[in-house]
């Protein structure tokens, strides 16, 4: 059942973010909000969906010994990904990191990691940072007027 839940998202975020960070159009063209050279955004998301759906009932109906060889290599890409990015954090330093955003920041003219960082902050995470509570906005059951704690609050002190 989850494959009718997930389905959609091969098409946003994947299908969008794939096709912008390799530059094709054919994919998803931004600028006209189309997906495989002309169907709307809607028409385009539930062919992309559908696609996805068809091939995991055919990998599930035709044997789950299919299934499981394919799942064995998303599991050992995914694990592979997350060995290498382990690696990646441990090779390099904040600064290094740092330094090689604004490097990249400048070439492109975007923002330097200062500013991003600031930007990135969501407004009502400021109000509960002013507020002192430490934490960022949250939709939950939690009388804590809407801000729930984070890992860094106890960190570092509320901006005023």
């Amino acid at each position: 059942m989850w494959i009718y839940v997930l389905a959609p998202w091969m098409a946003d975020p994947g299908a969008v973010m794939l096709s912008e960070f390799m530059g094709w159009t054919w994919l998803y063209d931004p600028a006209t909000e189309t997906f495989l050279g002309g169907l709307s955004y809607s028409w385009g998301s539930f062919v992309i969906a559908t696609i996805a759906s068809v091939i995991a009932f055919g990998l599930v109906a035709f044997g789950l010994k299919i299934f499981a060889r394919a799942q064995k290599v998303v599991m050992t890409l995914g694990i592979l990904g997350t060995v290498v990015i382990v690696v990646v954090l441990f090779m390099y330093s904040k600064q290094d990191f740092i330094g090689a955003w604004n490097t990249m920041a400048a070439e492109h003219g975007s923002l330097n990691y200062n500013d991003f960082i600031t930007a990135a902050v969501p407004q009502p995470a400021r109000a509960c940072r002013r507020a002192g509570t430490g934490g960022t906005r949250s939709a939950s059951w939690s009388p804590a007027h809407g801000c729930s704690p984070t890992p860094t609050a106890s960190l570092s002190s509320p901006a005023k």
